[in-house]
């Protein structure tokens, strides 16, 4: 039974939870137990769906304890910890051993294990002092989260225990978004694009042949634009309140009006047509985006695309495409150099905004203008008017957790994911509006830092006429440089043949791992760890590898290379090897499938780079 001490911590920490825990005293637990093991210490096992698995290790928890805290030696006395899982507390003690002071809060997902916890641990033993809660809801976290982050420190941690990730994975990948939504401060740019990671990459693939023949929008001549407006719609719903004013600024020709992603939907549903649209999503979903203009065959709006664009979205797109190309476009930039310039590249983050107002600053307009970045909920609705593709219910206000000031200084409901585009546009206009003036033009929008609020009716007066001319879109293809293209050509079949030896030898590692774990010849397996650990090092070297494959499973391999961290902590030997071949065999499985994958593109993008090659020599010939 869980003591009377701990009963009146948790009544005051968490009185809903004291409930259930009672509740569960009274039923009797049916998949947790206690045993002990090989030293005679208490492990715990949970049965679940026919399976026994153990949450410690069978032989010495205690020294395993030690060295999973060992893994966390970053961790001083003044950080803030979430504990994530507690099983019996081994990990949580050691920790709270060696730095007694942080301030910690505890996570179980399962509430048979949180009260195994609490029924061979006393709280009042643990540091009570620096408890800051105990949970088990996740509803009740995602409630608590703000308070957290606002009395905790900014550097905090999080540990993990990691039998409660492995064996609990849903509730884990549950946490894992609510955790780093909620502390977005710890900004993963990597997380946007692991969405889509196998689809961008291919997606370059099918879109090299397309980039090469088209200019890239900061070498065009833009001299015609220096000095002057442009105004970056979006398709926010305030942007229902300005369509007259873009309307007049459109016919009177006083900015260049650039849309970004949905926003130029919003404008043609008004018979609006935009100077240019900007798109970058990487997935199918994207061609809605540009389904209207397609459908009815427009052709005065260029496409500014990025190089990971859906390829669906640039087949039969009938206007001038343009490209535009940014840091994680590998790729490409493998492949092509051009002979006479550079190649410029643009910001990209979490919205097409970010791309799009740094290429505008990038390109020498002297005052942009941000219209329908609302980047929250304006009068219970998220998008404007004129999307057909755009939800129709009413907001969920609960999507909407967060509360951030709007350009007016009044409270506004938005969400982290808003907030985490906010942050890449701060970013761009720091960075790259050093001789340009921001202005947010957006009514009752999420307040932007450096964008000052100005209503468009008022800058509208400041704005001359006939400033846009079409000058801008007379372009012409890069001049790449055909040595350097045929010369990577031939590189990537040479280390894309080094690629299917080294996994041949993974396959030859892993088998003898297999055996030599199977007949319990502990002492062969080391070598065999090592000669794992050099796989995958020549791995991340090869060129083939780094831009084709791993960026295609960049969460799974990135997920490898932190357990690999672990495995070293297992003082099982047998629990060890087992982890290692199941860890590496899953990573195997999947590198050589995303590998048949591109191996399609690749034959597939040698075959037009050849025809390419072979009629560029024709026609200097």
């Amino acid at each position: 039974m869980i003591s009377i001490y701990n009963k009146a911590i948790l009544k005051e920490l968490n009185p809903a939870l004291l409930e259930k825990l009672e509740e569960l005293e009274t039923e009797g637990l049916k998949k947790a137990r206690v045993l002990p093991s090989k030293s005679g210490e208490k492990t715990l096992a949970y049965e679940e769906n026919g399976k026994t698995y153990f949450l410690h290790s069978r032989y010495q928890p205690s020294y395993e304890a030690e060295k999973a805290a060992d893994s966390y030696a970053d961790i001083t006395n003044e950080d803030s910890v979430v504990f994530y899982g507690v099983g019996l507390g081994y990990h949580i003690k050691e920790m709270l051993k060696r730095v007694p002071e942080i301030k910690y809060y505890l996570i179980e997902p399962n509430l048979e294990v949180l009260y195994v916890f609490l029924e061979h641990n006393e709280l009042k033993d643990m540091e009570l002092g620096n408890l800051e809660g105990i949970t088990i809801d996740f509803g009740d976290l995602e409630q608590k989260i703000p308070h957290i982050l606002i009395k905790y420190s900014q550097e905090i941690k999080l540990v993990l225990h990691y039998s409660c990730v492995k064996y609990f994975e849903e509730y884990f990948e549950q946490f894992r978004k609510l955790f780093l939504g909620s502390f977005r401060r710890e900004k993963d740019r990597t997380i946007f694009f692991a969405l889509e990671q196998l689809k961008t990459v291919t997606n370059e693939f099918d879109n090299m042949m397309t980039v090469i023949e088209s200019a890239n929008i900061l070498n065009c001549d833009l001299e015609d634009i220096k000095g002057k407006t442009a105004i970056i719609v979006a398709a926010g719903p305030s942007l229902d309140d300005e369509i007259e004013n873009i309307r007049e600024i459109k016919k009177r020709g006083m900015a260049y009006i650039l849309a970004v992603g949905s926003g130029v939907n919003s404008l043609l549903s008004q018979g609006i047509h935009a100077d240019a649209v900007f798109s970058y999503d990487p997935s199918v979903e994207n061609q809605k985006v540009l389904k209207k203009i397609k459908e009815e065959n427009i052709k005065d709006i260029p496409l500014i695309f990025g190089a990971g664009i859906g390829s669906e979205s640039l087949k039969d797109y009938p206007g001038p495409k343009i490209c535009m190309l940014n840091s994680h476009n590998y790729i490409i930039k493998h492949y092509l150099k051009s002979k006479t310039k550079d190649m410029p590249i643009v910001g990209v983050g979490a919205t097409i905004t970010v791309s799009g107002l740094d290429a505008a600053l990038k390109m020498g307009f002297k005052q942009v203008i941000l219209v329908g970045q609302n980047l929250g909920i304006t009068e219970d609705k998220s998008y404007s008017s004129g999307i057909e593709y755009a939800p129709t219910e009413i907001v969920k206000e609960s999507q909407y957790t967060e509360l951030e000031k709007d350009v007016h200084g009044n409270t506004m409901k938005t969400s982290t994911a808003y907030l985490m585009m906010r942050e890449g546009i701060e970013e761009v206009i720091e960075i790259s509006a050093k001789d340009a003036k921001v202005w947010n033009a957006t009514r009752k929008g999420l307040a932007i830092k450096g964008a000052e609020f100005k209503a468009l009716a008022e800058l509208m007066k400041e704005m001359e006429p006939n400033s846009v001319t079409g000058r801008w879109l007379e372009t012409t293809a890069e001049d790449y440089d055909l040595e350097y293209l045929a010369k990577q050509k031939e590189e990537m079949f040479c280390y894309k043949e080094e690629v299917d030896k080294q996994v041949q030898q993974l396959d030859s590692i892993l088998e003898d791992l297999k055996k030599n774990s199977e007949l319990n010849l502990y002492k062969k397996l080391k070598p065999l760890y090592t000669k794992l650990n050099l796989n995958l090092k020549r791995l991340e070297k090869n060129k083939f590898s780094v831009l084709f494959v791993l960026p295609s499973m960049i969460q799974e391999y990135h997920n490898l290379i932190r357990r690999i961290e672990y495995f070293n902590s297992i003082s099982d030997k047998e629990e060890q090897s087992r982890s290692i071949y199941k860890e590496f065999k899953e990573f195997r499985e999947l590198y050589k499938e995303r590998l048949k994958v591109m191996e399609k593109y690749f034959e597939t993008l040698n075959n037009q780079l050849e025809d390419y090659l072979k009629e560029k020599k024709e026609i200097v010939s």
